[in-house]
């Protein structure tokens, strides 16, 4: 990906655009996680759970994304996300 970026623009990408990226992936997982929890309460059966699913998805997202954006407090978010990860596990059965 580095390469084809820089074969398009002539240069890598600062790491600077890269925490950005971080930072613009992990808002965009973040309402990822409230939209399917909120669109899985609306559905029932094997519907529901594949959006429970989704949203256990994008909490790992969230969470992994953190690591890289040297957000204040990423630890505190990190281990609500793992709580909520386990939520929507069991709610996936």
């Amino acid at each position: 990906m580095r390469q084809r970026h820089a074969t398009a623009t002539g240069s890598p990408p600062s790491v600077g655009s890269g925490l950005r990226a971080a930072a613009l992936a992990a808002r965009w997982a973040a309402i990822s996680v409230a939209l399917d929890i909120a669109e899985a309460a609306a559905r029932e059966g094997a519907a529901s759970k594949n959006h429970f699913k989704i949203a256990r998805g994008s909490a790992g997202e969230v969470c992994s994304a953190l690591d890289f954006c040297g957000v204040q407090g990423a630890e505190e978010q990190q281990a609500k996300l793992r709580r909520i990860h386990a939520m929507l596990r069991r709610l996936a059965r």
